[in-house]
This record gives C-alpha cells, sequence and structure tokens, in this order.
C-alpha cells in the first residue's frame, strides 16, 4: 500500500444507510460512463495545460467526458476491463452521487476506486476529509496531479480487500462514496458492511442487476 497527501445496460446508484437499502436512481450506461474501448473516441489536442488549465479547456470543450478522454490520451491510458474500469462523465450523475451522501463540512469520506479524480474532487469540496483509495499503479501520477490543489484529499495506492477501512480511516466515522469497480462489487460490499467500524452510510453506483438482488434480499 502507498499513501499520499495530496495538496501542496443500466446502473442504478444505490444508498444504504443501516445496512438497508435504497435505489436512489437509474442512470444511462452509454452517456454517464465511459468504459474500455472508449478512451480513444473523439479528437482533443495533446497541447492543452496541466492540471486546473487543463480542466477548463476541456469542459469547454466537452465536459467531463472530454475531459477522461484527453487525460487518457494524455497518459496513453485505457480503462482496465479486467479491473471493471469505468469512468463518470455526468455532471448530471455527479451531482446526484454527491447530494445523496448529504456531506456535512468536517466529515471523512472514504472513495473506492478513484479513477480520473472526478468524483474525488466534488468529495473534497464538501467533506473535510476524503480518503481515495485507487487500485490501479497507471492512475496514480494523473490524480497527483489532478488531486493537488485538495489538501483534505489522502490519496492510497493499494487494494481495498486487503485494507481495513477503520485503519484507512484512523477510527472517524466516515461515509462511503463510490463509483464502485464492477468486477468486485459483491465481495467490495461485504468487505464494507462487515468491518469491524462500517462506514456510516453508503451511496455507491452499482451495475443494475446487482441493485436489484441486494433490494430483493
Amino acid at each position: 500500500m502507498t499513501t499520499w497527501r495530496c495538496g501542496t445496460a443500466g446502473w442504478m446508484s444505490i444508498c444504504l444507510r443501516r445496512c438497508r437499502p435504497w435505489i436512489r436512481s437509474t442512470t444511462s450506461l452509454a452517456s454517464e460512463y465511459l468504459f474500455a474501448g472508449e478512451a480513444y473516441m473523439g479528437g482533443f489536442s495533446r497541447s492543452l495545460p496541466r492540471g486546473a488549465g487543463c480542466r477548463s479547456a476541456l469542459q469547454a470543450r466537452g465536459g467531463l467526458m472530454g475531459e477522461a478522454r484527453m487525460l487518457l490520451r494524455r497518459y496513453g491510458l485505457r480503462p482496465h476491463k479486467r479491473l471493471g474500469q469505468h469512468f463518470l462523465v455526468s455532471e448530471a450523475a455527479l451531482a446526484r452521487i454527491v447530494d445523496a451522501a448529504e456531506l456535512v463540512p468536517g466529515e471523512a469520506v472514504l472513495e473506492v476506486g478513484a479513477g480520473l479524480g472526478t468524483l474525488t474532487r466534488a468529495l473534497a469540496a464538501r467533506a473535510g476529509l476524503v480518503v481515495a483509495v485507487e487500485l490501479d499503479r497507471r492512475l496514480i501520477p494523473v490524480l497527483r496531479e489532478e488531486l493537488a490543489g485538495f489538501p483534505n484529499v489522502r490519496l492510497i495506492q493499494g487494494d481495498i480487500l486487503a485494507l481495513d477501512p477503520a485503519q484507512l480511516m484512523e477510527g472517524r466515522p466516515y461515509k462511503v462514496v463510490a463509483n464502485l469497480p464492477y468486477a468486485i462489487t459483491s465481495v467490495l460490499l461485504r468487505h464494507l458492511l462487515e468491518a469491524q467500524s462500517p462506514p456510516r452510510r453508503m451511496v455507491v453506483t452499482v451495475q443494475r442487476e446487482v441493485a436489484e438482488r441486494i433490494v430483493a434480499r
């Protein structure tokens, strides 16, 4: 595990509170997530500035979708199919996820699968601490750059299934807000909910059929 402190078909979003799930919203697979094989669709200049300047330019030229594609192009990356990677590219979906978390200033948040940092930035703007865990080492340089302006973000490269959430959060009460890697959704939910110190609230995106199985239990 490596840690950095930054700063110098259909899908459903479900909210788990006290282990009782409810369906938050139905989202469009094609328009709100970027999957393996889609990273190089569309054309954007490679000469854009980095960091916040890059984000401003990209948002003017294609929103979060344009930003995600450009970052992947610049770093020579593609979503990793084996890891179930998919990157959030919808402003509306992002807002719904963050609003559902009902964050208040000073709260601690655990994000699983930080990806390109889109959700991480939105969480950091509202929470006191965001611990963002990312398994894919290739994404760490992207995240360190994109999250450089957020001193309340702690970036961890590692496998969440091998980590103790209570230790990650240093004993603080916390919420989980995440766009979950679909390859490990079920086992990850179990890992979090059965932890010695489970989250006070979970707001996660999962595959539609997974959400329906959870709700049916």
